[in-house]
């Protein structure tokens, strides 16, 4: 009877804390929390990665409109692995893309943070899980813009999920995941076979589950993994080559788009990047960033001086006094342990390598393994919620020792809760995502358009969120223009060329050239785009500069379009139906008697 009532006692215990843990991260994070939820709420409301990977899955939405878009095609058929796409084949039936993206994204922040929280509990009990709750928490309401849905958003929750079963020593059950992972983010997949690779190289008491395993059954298992996750990926690397040769920064000579004034930046485009910058990088700058974004001091050049430091450097103190306190914290761990470490412990030193090794290979060998830094974005997220949790409440347990053993998890708490709170944790600002619901109206008017029609604008502005909204094709916009294959590339820089001489032409020849090669039928044009030169990444900001000044002052052709063919308007936006334009000279003579 009395175990009976110590196992009941246990329990409520242990649904006490869980329970207690989660109402204090959302009052910790109610501010966050508010926030983030009326960036759900706002069916306008969209991150910029959104832009380019979402409007393709309006293929999955709306089947007919399959093969009306060069540049959707490209990405459903070479960008996009299978079980991302039939994942969104199964939400779109009940959600238009943009509202699928939320859907996904909620799903898989509440995946990633009950994953990390699970890794904390079974790597050093539940003082560590409470930690990493509140931990993983923050950094996911942080990045929940940049998961939107995407593959990436993907790739960290299985992160996650693989470094679970590396702590639990389940070798079958990560090969799984590797080989599912590929289906869902590549990259991913390429960072668990590393990582995998290196577990299974240790001695066989730090392999868990895999320990009775012989040198041949490792191997083959290796091999099989490899293999799968190679048959997994070879599809969508078929589709790829479908658009030519992949490109990469040794292009640069021959497409500046590929230069430091291209289309991204250094870490995107290839460029050498040191693993330790990224690494503080990722992990810095998301440790401060609560502060730093509430802050509103700009310090002036007499403030920039070092006797007054700035938010920023007293921010960076802290972390390095984190750090430093969080490897006091390991070496009194070595130190009661007498240096010996625990299998978990290895196998998660092995998982950390597989970082720096996966990001340095896919350095040495970009682009074929994909950009390198994105190896460190999707691992970090779940190394660090679940590393400096455990060495803290580690620590005290060393330090508390034997005494008031009840008081042991409250002291551990308290401590993960002070070193939280020095980082400046608690105060995260996060910021709304941007929100298109002022051209709400402009989106209705599309959305009546014909299934087939192409609308073409500026590649920047209002122009970027029409396909997310509407599921009408755009001719050409920037998160969409991508510069990896060489025949997609070219297409691009013809449709951009095609936009430019519109935007810097006096006559209608340009209108013609764009209905009879692309089949536009309308154009959204910003007022200001008239009279002041519009920007875009190299080389075409130098080509509409020099298009424009050859124009002179001449008054360009869209001018007279706006008067003669406009059908809405909604402030400096203008929508303009290229039907009621006359048609081309040639169609001219030929209807001639």
């Amino acid at each position: 009877m009395k175990q009976t009532s110590n196992k009941s006692g246990a329990a409520l215990s242990r649904w006490g804390l869980a329970a207690l843990a989660l109402i204090s991260t959302y009052l910790l994070f109610h501010g966050a929390i508010v926030t983030r939820a009326r960036s759900l709420l706002d069916p306008y409301s969209f991150s910029g990665d959104a832009l380019q990977h979402i409007p393709p899955l309006w293929y999955a939405h709306e089947r007919s409109l399959f093969s009306l878009d060069y540049i959707r095609d490209y990405y459903w058929k070479a960008l996009f692995p299978p079980l991302f796409k039939a994942t969104y084949w199964v939400v779109t039936l009940f959600a238009e893309p943009a509202s699928a993206s939320k859907i996904v994204s909620c799903a898989l922040s509440i995946l990633f943070v009950a994953t990390i929280t699970r890794t904390s509990y079974v790597l050093a009990g539940r003082s560590s899980a409470f930690i990493s709750l509140v931990l993983a928490t923050g950094g996911t309401l942080k990045n929940f813009p940049f998961m939107s849905g995407l593959q990436r958003g993907f790739g960290t929750w299985l992160c996650a999920l693989m470094l679970l079963l590396v702590v639990q020593g389940n070798i079958l059950g990560l090969c799984t995941a590797i080989v599912l992972t590929a289906m869902f983010y590549p990259a991913a997949a390429v960072f668990g076979l590393t990582a995998l690779g290196l577990i299974l190289c240790l001695p066989e008491r730090f392999l868990g589950r895999g320990a009775p395993w012989t040198i041949r059954r490792r191997f083959a298992t290796m091999g099989l993994c490899g293999v799968l996750t190679s048959l997994s990926v070879l599809p969508q690397l078929r589709a790829g080559s479908l658009y030519g040769e992949r490109l990469s920064i040794e292009h640069q000579q021959e497409f500046a788009e590929w230069g430091p004034l291209g289309r991204y930046t250094q870490g995107d485009r290839g460029v050498t990047m040191p693993f330790w910058q990224k690494f503080h990088d990722n992990t810095f700058s998301s440790l401060m960033a609560g502060k730093l974004g509430r802050s509103k001091h700009h310090p002036s050049d007499d403030e920039a001086s070092p006797e007054v430091p700035s938010p920023q450097d007293a921010l960076r103190r802290n972390f390095l006094l984190t750090i430093f306190a969080s490897l006091v914290c390991a070496l009194l761990l070595a130190r009661r342990t007498g240096g010996r470490l625990t299998p978990e412990v290895v196998r998660i030193c092995a998982y950390l390598t597989a970082v720096g090794v996966s990001f340095a290979a896919a350095t040495l060998l970009f682009p074929l393994l994909y950009i390198p830094t994105r190896y460190v974005v999707i691992t970090l997220p779940a190394l660090v919620p679940l590393i400096f949790p455990a060495l803290w409440t580690g620590a005290v347990g060393v330090l508390w020792g034997s005494r008031a053993p009840r008081l042991l998890e409250p002291a551990a708490i308290s401590m993960g809760m002070v070193a939280l709170a020095f980082l400046g944790w608690f105060s995260l600002a996060i910021k709304p995502m941007p929100t298109a619901s002022g051209h709400r109206e402009l989106f209705s008017v599309i959305k009546a358009l014909p299934r087939e029609s192409v609308i073409v604008g500026w590649p920047r502005g209002a122009i970027t969120t029409v396909s997310l909204f509407t599921g009408r094709n755009v001719l050409l916009h920037e998160e969409a223009h991508q510069i990896f294959h060489r025949n997609f590339l070219e297409e691009c820089r013809r449709r951009m060329r095609a936009i430019i001489k519109l935007y810097s032409s006096p006559s209608q020849a340009a209108v013609d050239e764009l209905r009879r090669d692309y089949g536009a039928t309308h154009i959204l044009l910003d007022r200001k785009h008239l009279k002041n030169t519009p920007s875009y990444f190299a080389p075409y900001q130098d080509e509409i500069l020099a298009a424009r000044a050859a124009a002179g002052a001449t008054s360009l052709y869209l001018e007279q379009a706006v008067q003669d063919a406009t059908i809405f308007r909604l402030q400096n936006l203008i929508l303009i139906d290229l039907t009621k334009l006359p048609p081309a000279a040639d169609n001219r003579a030929a209807q001639l008697p």
